[in-house]
């Protein structure tokens, strides 16, 4: 199969290539270029065709006829990675290298072929376009760097600021909570991947509804490999443990007293 889906997306990329440099070269050296849609879009259909005779060709050639849907829909997906890939790589290349004021000549183009009676429609609409009025408010500088201890400065703030007068951060508690709730529960589904069932959750009571006191987990306790004589050796050792007791204490852990401090003289 890889030397069928090699050799026909070699070729859909060649032919890519070669239409896309012809095109573009027309464009951007001939104002006048004249488009055709029609005879565009015929030309792909054609040459993506080829991804149907590849399909057909490693099905007579390599499968005596005959092909299951998921290996055909893999061949032709296959093909047109290949041809698609060429086709980006070869116009970053020759836009970057060859063409690089490609979409001004090309906006030129546009507007050249635009009726002379819309284009001072088009003109005002465009000078009387206004930015979107920004919803969040914008912490001061914030803008530089993510690491800039803006965030940190502008909780300091509202920490410090009376409850009456405090104008809210941008990531209160309000916020995060849910937030990290959510990122949790995407940590939790992984531990409890092993019951094999989607888990439906209580935000209110913190809980997990269909897990059942009888349920089981198993759970990693002893995951060694090893080369002996050039072969490889696993040992993974598991434990059972009670599923609904572990999901509780992941939710709610159970945490030792706190550090205490003597008392001051």
């Amino acid at each position: 199969m890889k030397k069928n889906v090699l050799i026909f997306g070699l070729v859909i990329g060649t032919i890519l290539c070669a239409n896309m440099i012809v095109m573009v070269n027309m464009m951007y050296s001939n104002p006048d270029f004249k488009e055709n849609d029609i005879v565009g879009y015929a030309a792909m259909v054609v040459l993506f065709s080829l991804i149907f005779f590849g399909v057909r060709n490693y099905r007579n050639k390599h499968l005596n006829g005959f092909i299951s849907f998921g290996k055909a829909f893999k061949t032709g997906f296959l093909i047109a990675l290949i041809g698609s890939t060429m086709y980006v790589v070869v116009w970053l290349f020759y836009y970057y290298l060859f063409v690089p004021d490609f979409i001004d000549v090309y906006t030129s183009y546009v507007l050249n072929e635009c009726a002379a009676a819309d284009l001072p429609a088009k003109t005002a609409e465009m000078e009387n376009f206004k930015e979107p009025e920004p919803v969040l408010r914008r912490i001061p500088g914030s803008e530089s760097s993510p690491w800039s201890g803006a965030h940190e400065r502008d909780w300091i703030r509202a920490c410090k600021e009376s409850k009456e007068n405090r104008t809210e951060t941008s990531a209160n508690f309000a916020y995060s909570g849910p937030f990290n709730e959510m990122v949790v529960m995407g940590v939790l589904a992984v531990r409890l991947q092993g019951l094999n069932r989607i888990l439906n959750w209580d935000g209110e009571n913190m809980r997990f509804t269909n897990i059942s006191d009888s349920d089981k987990l198993k759970v990693v306790t002893k995951d060694q490999f090893e080369v002996i004589n050039g072969d490889p050796k696993f040992k993974r050792e598991y434990a059972d443990f009670n599923a609904k007791e572990m999901a509780e204490e992941w939710i709610k852990h159970t945490y030792r007293d706190g550090w205490s401090l003597p008392e001051m003289p």
